[in-house]
């Protein structure tokens, strides 16, 4: 990894477009793994000194963007695929080839629930719409289509082959896309929300360059973040695009905050670890927001009597122990998807509890059970 690392950061300062400068790397940042004694732990890019609120972390030319160049179906991003296919196939000979080979090197197929195992995919199914023998009233856990993205939109939408290299390039720009766009280097920032999030950007169309700032004063030691979901052009992600859908999306659970939004029960919310006057985790979790409207005592009712009742019952079914054809990674990600879930939940109807604009509409008439 960090080889290839090093590649593109050589690459981006020697790249420029048209009019603008060439590409800049700060040397205040560096890219490697949480934990440099550990080669197990996740890369990313971390501040080597304290970096003050606005400095240009990154400047990327529009050179190094690879793009869709041509009109995209609703769904997927078809053009954006299929030039990155290209570039797979030119594989050195590509004017992105460190992009290229760092993708090819070190991002394996799998890691969406679209390209998870068959059985992989039937137990996360399964998990979200309550089991195979359902009797009672069950709903449809988040997120929508989980396992869709390469039989609904690459194979439907885009037309595109079963080619097993075709198919995780799709994937790739689903996980990797900023609408049409694949940014190098920007695409290695891992996520967080809250106040881990530290980075920002520019708006990345209209032909400039695409440059990431410090959102806030960075200390030296601390890893960059990006947000998937909460960056200021993430639109209308902020109110309908959480926790699930970045599993969906990217393929992992994210760490606090996380965001839940239940649309059939008119509940939606998000919940974060409280902090010290130091910025330190202390083990308790509270609700931060109840997304656009406070809900009703018949919504939460609802998400406590069936959704957590439904998550209980699913978990007994289906993860008590493993299937031995669900590949480990798969099971442990989907078993822990529905733990976070179950938690926050638990959070959720805690923190309503004891609203005082809850207990007022409640009028002391409705009192939650124990969970």
């Amino acid at each position: 990894m960090k080889f290839h690392a090093d590649s593109l950061i050589a690459w981006l300062k020697e790249s420029k477009g048209g009019r603008e400068s060439k590409g800049v790397w700060n040397p205040s940042i560096e890219m490697r793994r949480a934990d440099p004694s550990d080669p197990t732990s996740r890369f990313g890019m971390f501040a080597n000194k304290d970096i003050v609120k606005d400095t240009v972390l990154i400047h990327i030319p529009q050179s190094m963007l690879l793009d869709s160049r041509e009109e995209d179906p609703e769904g997927m991003e078809c053009g954006t695929v299929h030039n990155l296919i290209e570039q797979f196939e030119l594989k050195d000979e590509s004017k992105y080839a460190p992009y290229v080979n760092y993708l090819l090197d070190t991002q394996p197929p799998g890691q969406l629930p679209s390209a998870w195992s068959d059985a992989g995919k039937r137990l996360f199914n399964l998990a979200l719409v309550g089991g195979d023998d359902k009797d009672g009233e069950y709903v449809a856990l988040p997120p929508d289509a989980p396992t869709t993205w390469v039989d609904t939109f690459w194979h439907g939408t885009c037309q595109g082959s079963k080619d097993p290299l075709h198919e995780h390039a799709s994937l790739l720009v689903v996980q990797r896309n900023w609408d049409d766009l694949l940014i190098p280097l920007f695409d290695m920032m891992n996520h967080r929300n809250g106040h881990w999030y530290n980075t920002i950007s520019n708006e990345v169309h209209g032909g400039e360059p695409v440059v990431i700032k410090a959102r806030r004063d960075i200390k030296a030691g601390e890893e960059l973040y990006n947000s998937y979901n909460m960056c200021s052009d993430c639109y209308g992600r902020m109110t309908d695009y959480g926790t699930p859908e970045i599993l969906r999306d990217y393929g992992f659970v994210e760490e606090y905050p996380h965001t839940w939004i239940f649309d059939d029960a008119d509940v939606a919310f998000r919940v974060d670890e409280v902090y010290d006057a130091e910025g330190n985790g202390t083990g308790e979790y509270e609700v931060t927001e109840w997304i656009e409207w406070i809900p009703l005592d018949e919504d939460i009712k609802e998400i406590q009597v069936i959704y957590l009742k439904q998550i209980r019952d699913t978990k007994n079914k289906l993860f008590l122990e493993r299937d031995p054809e669900v590949p480990e990674h798969e099971w442990l990600t989907a078993k822990n998807y529905l733990d976070a879930m179950e938690f926050d939940i638990k959070i959720a109807i805690r923190d309503f509890d004891e609203l005082e604009d809850a207990e007022k509409m409640n009028d002391g008439q409705f009192v939650f059970d124990e969970f």
